[in-house]
């Protein structure tokens, strides 16, 4: 059998950021232009109904969901360590596994849409267009289980560059046929439905022909490969895996549901909107972390575990620099971004984004550290660090709605939870299982929340009254603020650090190693 090609080198790495900060750009424009649109068009009450059109999916979907990324665990190392016996029992299996499981939750689905009303707040006179748009996301659901599976050597190879590229495709086509349907046909729920899963299935037929030449027919589906051998590793790191997607769940899309159900639909609308922007720089963190998983895995299978905690700890300290420089800009001039983001009645609610750009800050590094759970096979951390946190959010936010805060409240009870899961929990589990000093986790949040405080300054200083902004503004404040922040980071470098960059540099920055 040849051997499988992966490629871990920082050319590989800086080839796969480029299209992952070209996807960033496009779905920064889409928050900035397009989100606006789609909330004059449909009204803060049914753009709320868009957030909540994967509500039914979401639950049932972490089943899945863990499944796949268990699956894609062992069969990424197996590929790795060329053991091509061991990745088709595991591709096969899973194929086959995955389409009875599609099979079993048809009827529970179909179910869920026929009583849709039992579980969300909706206008009778959308009840046809909101059960559309509920049915593409079950069948774009079903489409991303089966995906998942044949999509896993992209990721094995690091050729994230690939995945990239589609999804740039994908959201610029989104944009585009959204716009022109929309202006002919009317704001109707069902058009986002339709074409969400339209290009999900064209990304499906194209993904599939790169696959085979990414395994060169050596990865195949054949029934004398199905095995029960595998299901015991992955079921159990699946089970903690899905504990900790249940905890997951009970943040952001259940706290617009609390508000859409207990406050009303118009927060929930508002709140789901302005979520836009933390969801963005969130997705900077996913992102960013996401490149450097393949690295994990690759490295943590030929066992070069030191390099491995270095990446981790590099990442997470680069991510967090990257929020603060975003965050304090936005906390900075909410008020004018606000105002021509959306539009001025929306000012008053600056606080909002204030507070949940400020806590991301601390938070977003955590979007790097627990991909190391995934690659060292201990996702019970991962579990319980979601689970456990997520219970105290529902409970506070439903306590704190109780005693007349409102939305708000879901906010300080989201605030305290995540605390608790990025700041606390995962680095104490990390540090314990991987040998890295707590304090070196501590360093990482008191030096992003250092540079976001300057850059809240320098923004300030440039722009005095922010609620008068322009947008072009934001051409000097942001380089400049950039400027102060990297000024900041050589100061609070330590020498053994500034070394180690330096022959980083002479060496061509050789983070990984080509096999």
């Amino acid at each position: 059998m040849p051997e499988f090609k992966s490629d871990s080198s920082l050319r590989r790495i800086l080839s796969n950021g480029v299209y992952t900060v070209s996807r960033f750009g496009i779905y920064a424009i889409s928050g900035i232009l397009f989100i606006p649109f789609l909330v004059k068009e449909f009204g803060s009450g049914s753009y709320g109904l868009l957030a909540l059109g994967g509500f039914l999916t979401q639950y049932i979907g972490m089943i899945s969901s863990c499944v796949g990324t268990a699956v894609a665990r062992y069969l990424n190392i197996a590929l790795n360590s060329n053991d091509w016996k061991q990745a088709n029992e595991i591709f096969t299996t899973a194929i086959v596994a995955n389409a009875g499981f599609i099979l079993l939750q048809l009827p529970l689905f179909a179910l869920g849409v026929w009583k849709l009303d039992w579980l969300i707040d909706f206008p009778e006179e959308l009840a046809s267009d909101f059960r559309i748009l509920v049915a593409c996301n079950i069948l774009l659901f079903f489409l991303n289980i089966m995906k998942g599976v044949l999509f896993t050597p992209i990721q094995a190879a690091n050729r994230l560059d690939i995945s990239e590229k589609f999804m740039i495709g994908s959201q610029i086509a989104r944009m585009v046929l959204l716009f022109g349907l929309i202006k002919c046909c009317g704001a109707r729920l069902w058009i986002v439905g339709a074409v969400d899963l339209s290009l999900s299935i064209c990304v499906f037929l194209i993904g599939v022909s790169i696959y085979h030449k990414l395994v060169q027919e050596n990865l195949i589906f054949k029934r004398e490969y199905i095995t029960t051998k595998w299901v015991k590793p992955i079921l159990s790191m699946a089970g903690w895996s899905l504990v900790s997607m249940l905890g997951f769940s009970l943040f952001v899309k259940t706290d617009v549901w609390i508000i859409n159900r207990f406050v009303s639909k118009e927060m929930a609308g508002v709140y789901a909107a302005l979520l836009v922007w933390p969801n963005l720089i969130k997705q900077v963190g996913s992102v960013l972390g996401g490149l450097v998983a393949p690295v994990f895995t690759i490295d943590f299978a030929h066992g070069r575990n030191e390099r491995m905690v270095d990446s981790l700890m590099v990442s997470a300290q680069f991510v967090a620099y990257a929020a603060s420089l975003l965050c304090g800009i936005f906390i900075a001039l909410a008020p004018g971004l606000i105002r021509l983001w959306l539009d001025e009645s929306f000012i008053q609610y600056a606080l909002w984004i204030r507070l949940l750009l400020g806590l991301l800050v601390f938070t977003i590094s955590g979007s790097v550290f627990w991909r190391i759970f995934v690659t060292i096979g201990e996702t019970k951390y991962m579990g319980l660090g979601n689970l456990i946190p997520g219970v105290l959010n529902i409970s506070f936010s439903l306590l704190l709605v109780h005693f007349g805060y409102g939305a708000l409240g879901v906010i300080y009870a989201s605030m305290a939870a995540l605390v608790l899961k990025e700041n606390i929990l995962f680095p104490f589990w990390i540090s314990k299982e991987v040998g890295i000093p707590f304090w070196r986790f501590l360093l990482i949040y008191l030096r992003a929340g250092a540079g976001c405080v300057l850059v809240i300054l320098v923004s300030q200083l440039l722009i005095s009254k922010p609620v008068e902004m322009s947008i072009w503004q934001l051409g000097y404040v942001m380089p400049l603020s950039g400027l102060a922040l990297l000024a900041l980071i050589i100061l609070m470098s330590t020498n053994n650090e500034k070394q180690a960059f330096t022959k980083a540099v002479q060496n061509n920055l050789p983070i990984g190693a080509k096999k």
